[in-house]
């Protein structure tokens, strides 16, 4: 088997030369082109001079030879503009002027031509052929230049026009001076412009849609003025403009070669000069230099080819005999593999497999050479899909028929430069089972996280909600503004903590907030909360009984204490009217005393009797006070009102004054509005009772303080000591005799009872006031009272 890594090893040396050998290619390559290319330009430039020099010359001597026929044209006409009219009034009156031969070797001949009718009326040389009508018309057009090219029997001729005007008749006649272009001018064209052999110089004019050759030329067989070049031909002589040199190495001429060419407009013409050369010739030289360089850069590609060659092979051979090294251990370790492994060819028949493969197919080795990997794998992939690399669960079916579930990874390999695919089976039936197991445990597990009416919720480490049962978002439905972050910030980890939270519905439930931190990688906390209103309002309630119990324990040791009271009082305040009375029975059983004296006794006894009458009373009704307390919203004033009907005799008979203006507007109290009478009248009684002055006063106030109703009754009566403000108030304690001040002893016990039973307080202080006497405070508990 090869290693990849260790071929990689092994070519690194042959990389690192095919890189050095690629940057020296493109550094000859650079160096030889930008050499080839600067010659090339260098070649051109010494053409683009050469021509554009002859190009020059050429047309300074033709503009020369032009300007001498011209002259000659001007000196005739002016010469026969001096002679008289008759010349070109009558073509047969003889003109006397030199010999137009001493003007110039080149003039054959002269013609005049009548502009009006367009015909030749006079010709100086009878020699010379007459022109056709083409050469007329065209001669007669303003449209043509002066100098023209003309072709009259075959013979080529240059014509020179020029209008005259005759003095007499003013008739308009045109001198048309014939010139032989072939004594200077084709001469002068047909010389070599250098020392080439494809070198030449011609005069092209376009004549209508046809381009014309002015000029005999070498490598043409046609006669001046005969070879028709065809409009496409691209002769760059007819666009220089006038006085500017063209230079062009992109033209092809006559013969479709390629040439350099210098082109150069002829003023007051319509010719082009022409000076070409061949580029095959002119860039021999440069051609010889590119061989040679190319000879040389593919020389220089070649030895290092040759050389990268020799070095891959000995690498090659260097790497087969590591591969018969290492291969050895790496097979014997795919025969042991716990997996099964495959190798395959590009049309999935397979070429090796290890003794894994065969006992979990139940095929021999021999059997699975050669056999397709699709009778084994049940593969939706091609053989050059599975090449690019796979991993996938795939079912395998065994030699009788069975099938078991494995995960399959595929992998194409180059081994001797071969695609092999190599494809490891490993069996996940245990796997399968175990995630089959796992998931029929998290579903039980999920539907009593569904089901459990504690409401829990999971966050990761970044306080994100990983998942939340049904009944965390009941409550989070139901409470207002529920924060489990902020609750969970709030308390102290695996530490219950109780809270009340606000429902939509506006009722509080009061709930027990716990979090645990999870030792999980993706789970970092985990809240629970349990709804806890039902048992706090158990507790409430338990608690409410407890302070009933506690109240109703405190009543009863109240009671207690007060019938031990009642005891110690009965034993002494009965006891001495009954003796009192058995003493006086005794006496009278004595028969010793006599009849007023008996009588007498009689009397006292039944005094004694009365007063333990009053006695007994005063305990039924100290008894009965806080037995039954019914409360309802009572009117204060009207309780004043009630006992002042009540006390209606003694209030008159004394004319006392009673005072309760500070009650307006009446305060409304929870109360037993019977006891409350009675507490105001034992109050008003004794401020009446223990008054000497002639006119008592009584003042009634009331005022609020925080959780109470605090009412004083005050009077101008003989006042109390302090020492007794707490004595007074026990049952048949008395400050004064019965004979001076009459009464029971237990009207101030009885108002403590209604007081008590109120859940309020009564006290007695001396009066500051200018009234001198008595002021008896009380309390009445707001949570009693509705206030007005």
């Amino acid at each position: 088997m090869l290693l990849s890594n260790n071929k990689t090893k092994i070519g690194f040396a042959t990389h690192a030369l095919l890189f050095l050998a690629f940057f020296a290619f493109v550094l000859i390559y650079f160096f030889g082109h930008r050499s080839i290319s600067e010659s090339y330009e260098l070649t051109k430039e010494i053409w683009r001079s050469r021509l554009v020099a002859l190009a020059s010359d050429r047309h300074d001597a033709i503009q020369r030879w032009m300007q001498e026929q011209r002259y000659y044209l001007n000196v005739l006409s002016q010469q026969i503009e001096n002679s008289s009219g008759a010349f070109l009034d009558n073509p047969h009156h003889q003109v006397n002027c030199h010999s137009y031969h001493d003007y110039s070797s080149d003039i054959v001949g002269i013609y005049f031509i009548d502009v009006a009718t367009g015909s030749i009326f006079k010709s100086m040389d009878k020699s010379i052929p007459l022109l056709n009508s083409d050469c007329l018309s065209k001669l007669l057009s303003d449209k043509i230049p002066d100098a023209y090219f003309c072709k009259v029997n075959k013979t080529p001729l240059v014509l020179f026009k020029k209008k005259i005007l005759s003095k007499n008749s003013k008739k308009e006649s045109l001198v048309v001076l014939a010139v032989d272009p072939q004594k200077w001018l084709y001469p002068l064209l047909l010389r070599e412009p250098v020392a080439t052999e494809s070198g030449e110089s011609f005069l092209v004019s376009r004549e209508g849609d046809f381009i014309l050759v002015l000029s005999p030329l070498r490598h043409h067989t046609s006669p001046p003025l005969s070879l028709k070049l065809f409009p496409d031909q691209n002769i760059p002589s007819t666009y220089p403009e006038k006085g500017i040199t063209l230079f062009s190495d992109t033209w092809r001429d006559y013969q479709n070669m390629s040439v350099l060419t210098a082109t150069k407009s002829i003023e007051k013409s319509n010719w082009g000069l022409v000076v070409k050369v061949n580029k095959e010739e002119a860039f021999k030289l440069y051609r010889i230099n590119f061989f040679f360089t190319s000879i040389a850069v593919l020389a220089l590609i070649t030895s290092t080819i040759v050389i990268l060659s020799l070095i891959w092979k000995n690498q090659r051979r260097r790497y087969l005999e590591d591969v018969v090294r290492i291969e050895a251990p790496y097979r014997l370790l795919m025969q042991q593999a716990y997996d099964a492994i495959f190798f395959l060819d590009q049309e999935g028949s397979i070429l090796d497999a290890n003794a894994s493969a065969s006992s979990e197919y139940q095929y021999s080795k021999a059997e699975l050479i050669g056999k397709k990997i699709h009778g084994l794998i049940k593969l939706k992939e091609e053989i050059h899909e599975l090449a690019t690399g796979i991993v996938s669960e795939r079912q395998q079916i065994r030699r009788d028929g069975t099938s078991f579930p494995g995960l399959v990874s595929a992998k194409g390999i180059l081994i001797e430069n071969r695609l092999t695919v190599v494809i490891i089976v490993h069996n996940i039936a245990k796997l399968k089972d175990a995630e089959e197991n796992l998931r029929i445990g998290s579903e039980k597990l999920q539907e009593i996280f569904n089901i459990v009416p504690v409401g829990i919720a999971i966050f990761d480490e970044n306080e994100k909600l990983v998942e939340a049962n049904p009944a965390i978002k009941q409550i989070e439905r139901e409470a207002f503004s529920l924060d489990l972050i902020s609750f969970a910030k709030s308390i102290p980890a695996n530490v219950n903590q109780e809270v009340e939270l606000k429902m939509v519905d506006g009722r509080s439930s009061w709930f027990l907030l716990n979090l645990s931190l999870l030792p999980f990688s993706d789970w970092n906390a985990l809240i629970s909360i349990t709804d806890i209103t039902a048992q706090k309002l158990v507790q409430e309630e338990l608690k409410l009984y407890q302070d009933v119990l506690e109240k109703k324990s405190k009543e009863l040791q109240r009671s207690n204490d007060e019938l031990e009271q009642f005891s110690s009082v009965a034993s002494h305040d009965l006891q001495g009217p009954l003796r009192t009375i058995r003493c006086y029975l005794e006496l009278l059983t004595s028969n010793r005393t006599s009849p007023e004296e008996s009588q007498q006794f009689i009397n006292c006894a039944i005094g004694c009797a009365d007063q333990m009458f009053n006695t007994i009373n005063a305990l039924l009704t100290y008894a009965h006070v806080g037995a039954s307390t019914e409360l309802k919203t009572v009117n204060v004033v009207n309780v004043i009102k009630e006992v002042l009907n009540n006390l209606k005799s003694q209030i008159t008979s004394k004319n006392v004054l009673i005072n309760f203006d500070s009650l307006i507007p009446a305060p409304l109290i929870r109360c037993d509005f019977h006891q409350l009478v009675q507490l105001f009248q034992n109050l008003i009684d004794n401020s009446i009772k223990y008054n000497d002055s002639e006119r008592p006063i009584i003042h009634i106030k009331c005022f609020r303080r925080q959780k109470s109703y605090i009412f004083s009754v005050e009077d101008n009566g003989i006042g109390i000591k302090s020492k007794f403000s707490d004595k007074i108030f026990d049952p048949f304690q008395r400050l004064h005799r019965e004979d001076k001040y009459p009464g029971s002893g237990i009207g101030l016990a009885i108002c403590r009872k209604i007081i008590n039973s109120h859940g309020g307080k009564i006290w007695v202080s001396e009066s500051k006031s200018a009234l001198g006497g008595a002021i008896f405070y009380f309390t009445i508990p707001l949570d009693q009272s509705n206030a007005a």
